[in-house]
């Protein structure tokens, strides 16, 4: 008895290529928000480094106290480690996203049952190898 190959067709190649195209759409997004996560923590940065450089030429002008040089040295503190981790969680991210966009256009099924469940039977309809 032969059987029938639902993997394949005009109906299975256009749903193949909408599951394609949301992929495409979804890592487009995520790109385009990791670069904006980028670029805000960049203007973060910027932002204290430009408050820590107008405290501290106010100190110099006014003369420094113990209170104006605690606060700029916990700001350089707080700055440097806020960078130092959101960087690391976004090249993180980043290195995720670049994992994903070379598997674009692979899909990967797992198939997971308890013994004698039918596991190998799809696989071998779906790969049309075997017998069924």
């Amino acid at each position: 008895m032969a059987t029938e190959n639902f993997f394949s067709g005009p109906a299975y190649e256009d749903a193949l290529q909408k599951c394609a195209q949301v992929a495409k759409e979804d890592f487009e997004y995520s790109s385009r928000a990791l670069n904006s996560a980028f670029l805000s923590l960049q203007e973060f940065g910027t932002g204290l480094t430009q408050a820590i450089q107008s405290i501290q030429r106010k100190m110099i002008r006014e003369g420094e106290n113990k209170t104006t040089t605690d606060v700029v040295e916990d700001l350089g503190n707080i700055q440097k480690e806020l960078l130092n981790k959101n960087r690391y969680d976004l090249d993180s991210l980043q290195k995720a996203l670049q994992a994903k966009q070379r598997s674009l256009n692979h899909f990967s099924i797992a198939v997971m049952g308890r013994t004698k469940a039918g596991k190998s039977t799809l696989h071998s309809v779906v790969t049309g190898e075997g017998r069924c």
